[in-house]
């Protein structure tokens, strides 16, 4: 049986509200992280490299490398958040994950998949509905 990057977003998802023990937390971080990762190597294959550094950060590095605003550095953004979140999670066992990180991450991991899905909708010209809501975002308030 095979899975897709969606069935990684719904486990981190239905693992977000099954608890908030730290060892459930760190598990959502790193499902949704792979999550986004491999919905966005569906969109932007990853490039060969002689880059001395893990996959994981040659595609960030990848992506980072587009221009600003490029579709490229939209996602690249977003990964390399969630990676940062995913690394904390899976190796820094005495850092202790903050309670808003695992919301953070699976509302991250949401709007990318909106963000890729409105990308091939653009280049397909398709006009349906996406078949899951976009995540809630605060609205926040600028003070100078």
């Amino acid at each position: 049986m095979s899975v897709t990057p969606k069935d990684f977003l719904d486990s981190a998802d239905i693992l977000s509200k099954s608890g908030n023990d730290e060892m459930t937390q760190r598990n959502v971080l790193s499902r949704a992280y792979y999550a986004a990762y491999h919905r966005s190597c569906e969109f932007i294959k990853p490039e060969d490299s002689d880059e001395n550094v893990g996959v994981h950060k040659r595609y960030i590095n990848q992506l980072m490398r587009g221009e600003n605003g490029s579709k490229e550095r939209k996602i690249g953004g977003r990964i390399k958040s969630m990676y940062l979140r995913r690394r904390s999670a899976d190796y820094l066992l005495k850092d202790t994950i903050k309670n808003d990180a695992t919301g953070l991450q699976v509302g991250t991991a949401k709007e990318l998949f909106l963000l890729i899905d409105a990308f091939e909708k653009e280049n397909s010209g398709a006009t349906e509905s996406l078949p899951y809501p976009p995540p809630h975002r605060p609205n926040l308030k600028i003070i100078k």
